[in-house]
Protein backbone atom coordinates (compact mmCIF):
# COMPACT_ATOMS: atom_id res chain seq x y z
CA UNK A 1 0.00 0.00 0.00
CA UNK A 2 2.97 2.21 0.94
CA UNK A 3 3.89 1.62 -2.67
CA UNK A 4 1.04 2.89 -4.17
CA UNK A 5 0.26 5.81 -1.69
CA UNK A 6 -3.32 4.24 -0.76
CA UNK A 7 -4.67 3.51 2.40
CA UNK A 8 -6.57 0.45 2.98
CA UNK A 9 -9.47 1.97 3.27
CA UNK A 10 -9.08 3.23 -0.78
CA UNK A 11 -7.54 0.02 -1.37
CA UNK A 12 -11.34 -1.61 -0.71
CA UNK A 13 -12.96 1.45 -2.76
CA UNK A 14 -11.13 0.95 -5.52
CA UNK A 15 -12.35 -3.03 -5.35
CA UNK A 16 -15.93 -1.92 -4.80
CA UNK A 17 -15.42 -0.02 -8.04
CA UNK A 18 -14.01 -3.12 -9.73
CA UNK A 19 -16.59 -5.11 -8.71
CA UNK A 20 -19.44 -3.47 -10.54
CA UNK A 21 -17.30 -3.01 -13.25
CA UNK A 22 -16.31 -6.75 -13.49
CA UNK A 23 -20.05 -7.65 -12.51
CA UNK A 24 -20.78 -5.66 -15.75
CA UNK A 25 -18.40 -7.65 -18.31
CA UNK A 26 -19.06 -10.70 -17.03
CA UNK A 27 -22.75 -10.85 -18.14
CA UNK A 28 -24.45 -9.56 -15.00
CA UNK A 29 -25.20 -6.29 -16.66
CA UNK A 30 -28.23 -6.74 -18.51
CA UNK A 31 -29.59 -8.32 -14.91
CA UNK A 32 -27.98 -4.79 -12.81
CA UNK A 33 -29.90 -2.38 -15.30
CA UNK A 34 -33.25 -4.29 -15.23
CA UNK A 35 -33.15 -3.84 -11.22
CA UNK A 36 -34.39 -0.80 -10.74
CA UNK A 37 -35.26 3.00 -12.45
CA UNK A 38 -33.84 4.75 -9.90
CA UNK A 39 -30.57 4.56 -7.76
CA UNK A 40 -32.90 4.14 -4.20
CA UNK A 41 -34.81 1.34 -5.47
CA UNK A 42 -31.53 -0.24 -6.98
CA UNK A 43 -29.92 0.49 -3.08
CA UNK A 44 -33.50 -0.87 -1.85
CA UNK A 45 -33.16 -4.29 -3.83
CA UNK A 46 -29.44 -5.34 -3.09
CA UNK A 47 -30.90 -7.63 -0.44
CA UNK A 48 -32.61 -10.18 -2.77
CA UNK A 49 -30.30 -9.62 -5.02
CA UNK A 50 -27.33 -10.90 -2.26
CA UNK A 51 -30.02 -14.03 -1.74
CA UNK A 52 -30.43 -14.85 -5.21
CA UNK A 53 -26.43 -14.72 -6.00
CA UNK A 54 -25.36 -16.65 -2.86
CA UNK A 55 -28.56 -19.08 -1.73
CA UNK A 56 -29.74 -19.82 -5.43
CA UNK A 57 -27.28 -19.19 -8.06
CA UNK A 58 -24.65 -20.54 -5.87
CA UNK A 59 -25.90 -22.21 -3.32
CA UNK A 60 -23.43 -20.74 -0.40
CA UNK A 61 -23.77 -20.65 2.83
CA UNK A 62 -22.18 -17.45 3.45
CA UNK A 63 -23.76 -14.70 4.87
CA UNK A 64 -23.88 -11.27 2.93
CA UNK A 65 -24.59 -8.03 4.21
CA UNK A 66 -27.89 -6.42 4.25
CA UNK A 67 -28.84 -2.90 3.53
CA UNK A 68 -31.46 -0.54 4.04
CA UNK A 69 -32.29 2.22 2.40
CA UNK A 70 -34.11 5.76 3.17
CA UNK A 71 -34.69 9.79 2.12
CA UNK A 72 -32.05 11.62 4.05
CA UNK A 73 -32.54 15.58 4.13
CA UNK A 74 -33.99 16.78 0.47
CA UNK A 75 -31.95 15.48 -1.81
CA UNK A 76 -29.74 12.85 -0.04
CA UNK A 77 -30.06 9.23 0.65
CA UNK A 78 -28.74 7.61 4.01
CA UNK A 79 -27.60 3.95 3.61
CA UNK A 80 -27.58 1.47 6.52
CA UNK A 81 -24.82 -1.14 6.02
CA UNK A 82 -24.82 -4.22 7.75
CA UNK A 83 -22.31 -7.02 7.42
CA UNK A 84 -20.49 -9.64 9.75
CA UNK A 85 -17.22 -9.14 8.50
CA UNK A 86 -15.38 -6.25 10.00
CA UNK A 87 -13.76 -3.56 7.96
CA UNK A 88 -15.21 -4.12 4.70
CA UNK A 89 -17.40 -1.35 4.76
CA UNK A 90 -15.38 1.09 2.30
CA UNK A 91 -16.42 -1.06 -0.35
CA UNK A 92 -19.81 0.15 -0.07
CA UNK A 93 -18.77 3.58 -1.36
CA UNK A 94 -17.01 2.27 -4.35
CA UNK A 95 -19.63 0.14 -5.10
CA UNK A 96 -22.56 2.82 -5.31
CA UNK A 97 -20.37 5.37 -6.71
CA UNK A 98 -19.80 3.18 -9.99
CA UNK A 99 -23.68 1.90 -9.79
CA UNK A 100 -24.64 5.28 -10.10
CA UNK A 101 -21.84 6.01 -12.72
CA UNK A 102 -22.64 2.91 -15.07
CA UNK A 103 -26.12 2.48 -14.74
CA UNK A 104 -27.66 6.07 -13.82
CA UNK A 105 -25.65 7.80 -15.27
CA UNK A 106 -25.17 10.35 -12.46
CA UNK A 107 -22.18 11.10 -9.72
CA UNK A 108 -22.62 10.49 -6.18
CA UNK A 109 -20.59 11.76 -2.90
CA UNK A 110 -20.59 8.71 -0.30
CA UNK A 111 -19.71 10.12 2.95
CA UNK A 112 -19.74 7.62 6.66
CA UNK A 113 -21.71 9.20 8.62
CA UNK A 114 -21.61 6.20 11.64
CA UNK A 115 -19.91 3.10 13.01
CA UNK A 116 -20.44 1.28 15.27
CA UNK A 117 -21.19 -2.72 16.56
CA UNK A 118 -24.44 -4.13 16.78
CA UNK A 119 -25.77 -7.62 18.75
CA UNK A 120 -28.03 -9.96 16.61
CA UNK A 121 -29.21 -13.38 16.92
CA UNK A 122 -26.08 -15.03 14.82
CA UNK A 123 -23.20 -12.39 16.86
CA UNK A 124 -21.58 -8.80 15.94
CA UNK A 125 -22.35 -7.24 13.29
CA UNK A 126 -20.81 -3.92 11.92
CA UNK A 127 -23.14 -1.25 11.32
CA UNK A 128 -22.13 2.12 9.41
CA UNK A 129 -24.37 4.72 8.04
CA UNK A 130 -23.68 6.48 4.77
CA UNK A 131 -24.93 9.90 3.29
CA UNK A 132 -25.06 9.65 -0.57
CA UNK A 133 -25.58 12.85 -2.08
CA UNK A 134 -26.11 13.27 -5.78
CA UNK A 135 -24.59 15.88 -8.46
CA UNK A 136 -26.24 19.00 -9.25
CA UNK A 137 -28.55 17.81 -12.17
CA UNK A 138 -29.88 15.28 -10.09
CA UNK A 139 -31.36 17.30 -7.34
CA UNK A 140 -34.58 18.05 -5.99
CA UNK A 141 -35.91 20.72 -8.31
CA UNK A 142 -33.87 18.92 -11.43
CA UNK A 143 -35.79 17.33 -13.84
CA UNK A 144 -32.86 14.26 -13.50
CA UNK A 145 -34.10 13.85 -9.78
CA UNK A 146 -36.62 10.36 -10.51
CA UNK A 147 -33.36 9.02 -11.52
CA UNK A 148 -32.03 9.42 -7.50
CA UNK A 149 -34.53 9.13 -5.30
CA UNK A 150 -38.69 7.49 -5.38
CA UNK A 151 -40.48 11.38 -6.22
CA UNK A 152 -44.10 9.76 -6.46
CA UNK A 153 -46.45 9.58 -3.94
CA UNK A 154 -49.23 7.02 -5.38
CA UNK A 155 -51.24 7.97 -1.76
CA UNK A 156 -52.71 10.89 -3.08
CA UNK A 157 -53.20 10.23 -6.76
CA UNK A 158 -56.44 9.88 -8.11
CA UNK A 159 -56.06 6.23 -9.18
CA UNK A 160 -55.32 5.14 -6.01
CA UNK A 161 -58.32 6.80 -4.49
CA UNK A 162 -60.22 4.71 -7.06
CA UNK A 163 -58.78 1.69 -5.77
CA UNK A 164 -60.16 1.98 -2.51
CA UNK A 165 -63.49 1.44 -3.30
CA UNK A 166 -62.89 -1.60 -5.19
CA UNK A 167 -65.38 -4.56 -4.23
CA UNK A 168 -63.04 -7.48 -3.10
CA UNK A 169 -64.13 -9.46 -0.20
CA UNK A 170 -62.08 -11.01 2.66
CA UNK A 171 -63.07 -14.59 0.98
CA UNK A 172 -61.92 -13.85 -2.73
CA UNK A 173 -58.51 -12.10 -1.02
CA UNK A 174 -57.90 -15.60 0.51
CA UNK A 175 -58.06 -17.32 -2.31
CA UNK A 176 -56.29 -14.98 -4.71
CA UNK A 177 -53.41 -15.03 -2.20
CA UNK A 178 -54.15 -19.19 -0.48
CA UNK A 179 -50.65 -18.44 1.18
CA UNK A 180 -50.58 -14.70 2.31
CA UNK A 181 -50.72 -14.28 6.44
CA UNK A 182 -51.66 -10.65 7.42
CA UNK A 183 -50.62 -9.79 11.59
CA UNK A 184 -51.41 -6.77 13.87
CA UNK A 185 -48.92 -4.79 16.14
CA UNK A 186 -49.19 -8.14 18.99
CA UNK A 187 -48.14 -10.28 16.17
CA UNK A 188 -51.34 -12.07 16.06
CA UNK A 189 -52.35 -12.87 12.70
CA UNK A 190 -56.02 -11.29 11.79
CA UNK A 191 -56.17 -13.41 8.35
CA UNK A 192 -54.75 -15.95 6.73
CA UNK A 193 -54.72 -17.79 2.94
CA UNK A 194 -56.92 -20.42 2.40
CA UNK A 195 -53.95 -22.80 1.63
CA UNK A 196 -52.41 -22.63 4.87
CA UNK A 197 -56.62 -22.22 6.64
CA UNK A 198 -57.36 -25.19 4.95
CA UNK A 199 -54.65 -27.74 5.21
CA UNK A 200 -53.09 -26.61 8.84
CA UNK A 201 -56.62 -27.16 10.17
CA UNK A 202 -56.65 -23.20 11.70
CA UNK A 203 -60.55 -23.19 11.44
CA UNK A 204 -60.65 -23.81 15.49
CA UNK A 205 -57.43 -21.55 16.31
CA UNK A 206 -58.96 -18.37 17.71
CA UNK A 207 -56.02 -16.34 18.05
CA UNK A 208 -53.05 -17.77 16.76
CA UNK A 209 -49.72 -15.64 16.78
CA UNK A 210 -46.99 -15.61 13.99
CA UNK A 211 -44.34 -17.17 16.10
CA UNK A 212 -46.92 -20.05 17.02
CA UNK A 213 -47.15 -21.26 13.00
CA UNK A 214 -44.13 -20.70 11.39
CA UNK A 215 -40.38 -19.68 12.72
CA UNK A 216 -38.29 -16.63 10.57
CA UNK A 217 -35.51 -18.05 8.76
CA UNK A 218 -34.16 -15.36 6.67
CA UNK A 219 -33.47 -12.68 7.87
CA UNK A 220 -31.89 -14.84 10.12
CA UNK A 221 -29.82 -12.18 12.53
CA UNK A 222 -33.15 -10.60 14.36
CA UNK A 223 -36.16 -11.23 16.07
CA UNK A 224 -39.09 -11.58 14.93
CA UNK A 225 -41.09 -8.50 15.98
CA UNK A 226 -43.37 -5.96 14.53
CA UNK A 227 -40.76 -3.15 14.93
CA UNK A 228 -37.89 -5.39 13.02
CA UNK A 229 -40.51 -6.17 10.43
CA UNK A 230 -41.24 -2.65 9.00
CA UNK A 231 -37.47 -1.77 9.91
CA UNK A 232 -36.78 -4.62 7.24
CA UNK A 233 -39.41 -3.80 4.12
CA UNK A 234 -36.95 -4.07 1.38
CA UNK A 235 -35.58 -7.32 2.24
CA UNK A 236 -36.68 -10.41 1.30
CA UNK A 237 -38.65 -12.85 4.26
CA UNK A 238 -38.79 -16.84 4.59
CA UNK A 239 -40.52 -18.42 7.11
CA UNK A 240 -40.61 -22.16 7.83
CA UNK A 241 -44.38 -23.60 8.88
CA UNK A 242 -43.87 -25.48 12.54
CA UNK A 243 -45.87 -28.39 11.77
CA UNK A 244 -46.81 -30.82 8.16
CA UNK A 245 -49.64 -29.63 6.63
CA UNK A 246 -52.90 -32.34 7.23
CA UNK A 247 -52.04 -34.23 3.89
CA UNK A 248 -48.31 -34.21 4.50
CA UNK A 249 -48.63 -35.99 7.88
CA UNK A 250 -46.94 -39.20 8.61
CA UNK A 251 -46.76 -41.55 11.15
CA UNK A 252 -43.93 -41.36 14.01
CA UNK A 253 -40.72 -42.97 13.31
CA UNK A 254 -41.49 -43.11 9.56
CA UNK A 255 -38.65 -42.16 7.32
CA UNK A 256 -40.95 -38.86 5.74
CA UNK A 257 -41.22 -37.66 9.57
CA UNK A 258 -37.99 -35.80 9.04
CA UNK A 259 -38.80 -34.17 5.95
CA UNK A 260 -38.97 -30.29 6.31
CA UNK A 261 -42.18 -28.80 6.35
CA UNK A 262 -43.68 -25.87 4.39
CA UNK A 263 -41.07 -22.78 3.35
CA UNK A 264 -42.61 -19.46 2.02
CA UNK A 265 -40.60 -16.84 0.74
CA UNK A 266 -42.21 -13.21 -0.12
CA UNK A 267 -42.14 -9.95 1.17
CA UNK A 268 -43.67 -7.60 3.75
CA UNK A 269 -46.48 -5.02 3.17
CA UNK A 270 -47.56 -2.58 5.50
CA UNK A 271 -51.77 -2.07 6.12
CA UNK A 272 -53.82 0.46 7.68
CA UNK A 273 -50.94 3.23 7.75
CA UNK A 274 -48.58 0.43 9.38
CA UNK A 275 -51.34 -0.82 11.76
CA UNK A 276 -51.26 -4.42 10.01
CA UNK A 277 -48.94 -6.16 8.17
CA UNK A 278 -49.50 -8.54 5.18
CA UNK A 279 -47.00 -11.15 3.87
CA UNK A 280 -47.63 -11.47 0.33
CA UNK A 281 -45.45 -15.39 -0.37
CA UNK A 282 -45.16 -18.58 -2.48
CA UNK A 283 -44.15 -21.73 -1.53
CA UNK A 284 -40.49 -21.45 -1.97
CA UNK A 285 -39.65 -24.24 -4.29
CA UNK A 286 -37.65 -24.65 -7.24
CA UNK A 287 -38.11 -28.41 -8.29
CA UNK A 288 -40.50 -30.91 -9.23
CA UNK A 289 -38.70 -33.17 -6.49
CA UNK A 290 -39.24 -29.99 -3.71
CA UNK A 291 -43.03 -30.29 -4.66
CA UNK A 292 -43.42 -34.09 -3.99
CA UNK A 293 -41.50 -33.80 -0.81
CA UNK A 294 -44.11 -31.61 0.88
CA UNK A 295 -47.16 -33.48 -0.82
CA UNK A 296 -47.61 -30.04 -2.97
CA UNK A 297 -49.17 -29.77 -6.17
CA UNK A 298 -48.76 -27.13 -9.41
CA UNK A 299 -52.76 -26.77 -9.05
CA UNK A 300 -52.15 -25.23 -5.10
CA UNK A 301 -50.27 -22.57 -7.07
CA UNK A 302 -52.96 -19.60 -8.14
CA UNK A 303 -51.91 -19.13 -11.94
CA UNK A 304 -50.32 -15.87 -11.54
CA UNK A 305 -48.12 -16.81 -9.24
CA UNK A 306 -44.35 -17.57 -11.03
CA UNK A 307 -43.15 -20.24 -9.05
CA UNK A 308 -45.43 -22.40 -11.30
CA UNK A 309 -43.30 -21.43 -13.98
CA UNK A 310 -40.00 -21.25 -12.39
CA UNK A 311 -40.73 -25.22 -11.14
CA UNK A 312 -41.15 -26.68 -14.80
CA UNK A 313 -38.29 -24.17 -16.25
CA UNK A 314 -36.07 -25.91 -13.78
CA UNK A 315 -37.45 -29.54 -13.95
CA UNK A 316 -37.03 -29.26 -17.82
CA UNK A 317 -33.14 -27.87 -17.65
CA UNK A 318 -32.65 -30.88 -15.16
CA UNK A 319 -34.20 -33.72 -17.75
CA UNK A 320 -31.88 -31.80 -20.36
CA UNK A 321 -28.42 -32.16 -18.19
CA UNK A 322 -29.27 -35.68 -17.57
CA UNK A 323 -30.19 -36.66 -20.96
CA UNK A 324 -27.41 -34.62 -22.44
CA UNK A 325 -24.20 -35.75 -19.98
CA UNK A 326 -25.82 -39.37 -19.09
CA UNK A 327 -28.51 -40.19 -21.33
CA UNK A 328 -30.24 -41.63 -18.39
CA UNK A 329 -33.87 -40.42 -17.68
CA UNK A 330 -33.86 -40.95 -13.82
CA UNK A 331 -34.47 -36.79 -13.40
CA UNK A 332 -37.05 -37.10 -16.00
CA UNK A 333 -39.26 -39.43 -13.45
CA UNK A 334 -40.43 -36.46 -11.96
CA UNK A 335 -41.67 -34.36 -14.54
CA UNK A 336 -45.54 -33.68 -14.26
CA UNK A 337 -47.09 -34.91 -16.84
Amino acid sequence: MLILGLSVDDMWEMYGEFLITYACETGWQKMLFCMANNLQEFLDNLNSMHYFIDKIAFKSEMKGPTFQCEPFGESGLKLHYFSFRQGLFPIVKGLVRKTARLLFEMDVKVSMLERNQERRKSGMVEHVIFSVEPDDNHRKGKRLFHKFRNTKNYDSSPAYNLTKSMLIGLRDFKNIFPYHVCFNKQMVIEHIGIYLFREYGLEYKKTLKVSDLMQLVQPSDIQLTYKNVLSYLNTLFIFQLKHHSKRNEVQEGSSEAFQQPLVLKGEMRPLKDGNSIIFICSPHVTTVRDILNLKLYISDMPMHDATRDLVMLNQSRICQMELKYTGDFNYCDYTVV
